[in-house]
């Protein structure tokens, strides 16, 4: 089937790229487990851009395509409201594949977009794709500041402050999605249940990488902000 593309349209993008993919295939050869989690983590993935014929997504004008390991989700900017739909979208995904012990990095940019099905390219593709890779560094998808300027145009202050209650500010200035801090947008038990596998993930590298300083860094990293969600007196703390 031939895919007819008319033109650019401005879309809010979002590139998610499985981080340490190399050291996982890595992992997967001696390691069942490895093997597993991998294979079911991918599993997903592809799931997600099997759904894109759900009537829900026809609605918002939703496209999500997948290639190997990286996910790219785009919504239309002409709603602002979309932005809430892929904050979320992300926030799902990062809370699933970290309890298959996979952390994700990504990139939320906004402009110029060609996305239909598995055709993706345009400014705004670019610059996900370089948030993600240069300046995200972290297991965290951070958000362009044009993104803003969408945010601002939400005329519901109720609305408004949702979005907001799903970003967070790093301390290099960097604002990404808070996704460890949704605990209100899901059943208890299984909320609990990621942050003690987040919890386990975290002290086990940790420990398996101290001769790493790369990817020790990323996980300490990752530690400092699950510590923040989870506060100190919780028996979740990692000391």
């Amino acid at each position: 089937m031939v895919v007819e593309l008319e033109q650019y349209e401005k879309r809010i993008i979002v590139f998610i790229d499985i981080l340490g993919f190399r050291e996982h295939i890595k992992k997967t050869i001696e390691d069942k487990v490895s093997f597993t989690n991998l294979k079911d983590a991918l599993n997903y993935i592809s799931q997600i851009g099997s759904v894109i014929n759900n009537e829900l997504y026809e609605e918002h004008d939703k496209e999500i395509t997948v290639f190997s390991d990286s996910i790219v989700i785009s919504y239309p900017v002409a709603n602002p409201n979309n932005v809430f739909s892929l904050l979320m979208d992300v926030v799902y995904i990062q809370l699933d594949m970290i309890c298959r012990g996979i952390l994700l990095r990504g990139g939320i940019a906004t402009g110029e977009l060609c996305h239909k099905n598995t055709i993706v390219y345009g400014p705004a593709m670019v610059e996900a794709y370089e948030l993600e890779s240069k300046s995200a560094i972290y297991p965290r998808v951070i958000i362009s500041k044009d993104v803003f300027t969408i945010i601002s145009k939400i005329n519901n202050s109720t609305d408004l402050e949702i979005v907001n209650s799903l970003i967070k500010r790093d301390r290099d200035g960097q604002w990404y999605v808070d996704f460890l801090n949704q605990g209100h947008e899901f059943p208890p038990d299984e909320f609990l249940f990621a942050l003690n596998k987040a919890k386990k993930l975290i002290e086990n590298e940790i420990n398996k990488n101290k001769a790493r300083s790369n990817v020790q860094m990323k996980y300490e990293w990752l530690k400092s902000y699950f510590n923040e969600v989870v506060g100190e007196q919780s028996n979740l703390f990692i000391s």
